[in-house]
């Protein structure tokens, strides 16, 4: 079964985090607090509240696995290396994607 790498660009303009609240996070037992545009104004409700952002997907080439029996998943050099490849092949993308953007929310 191949591994299909995706590359995206703008879900993180979508909600724009301006701060992690350590003492927060400890009161409510959430793994983070983020403090977003819209919080403490709206209370939880924040969010729901996403920002309009274009999203940019790149499905890109499927890495072929067939080569590898079952017994390469124990292999944890071999993982370590086809885990590295896809990182550097969506992140070539994504800076591919982020410099073709000209805006944040229009494009």
């Amino acid at each position: 079964m191949p591994i299909v790498p995706v590359a995206v660009v703008g879900a993180e303009d979508a909600m724009p985090i301006f701060a992690h609240v350590p003492l927060l996070q400890r009161l409510t037992g959430l793994i983070y607090f983020p403090v977003n545009h819209a919080f403490p104004h709206f209370g939880a409700a924040a969010a729901l509240m996403y920002l309009p952002a274009k999203f940019r997907i790149r499905f890109l080439e499927p890495v072929d696995l067939s080569d590898y029996g079952p017994e390469a998943a124990d292999d944890l050099s071999l993982v370590q290396a086809v885990a590295e490849d896809v990182r550097a092949r969506i992140q070539a993308e994504l800076g591919s994607l982020i410099a073709t953007r000209t805006s944040v929310w229009f494009g």
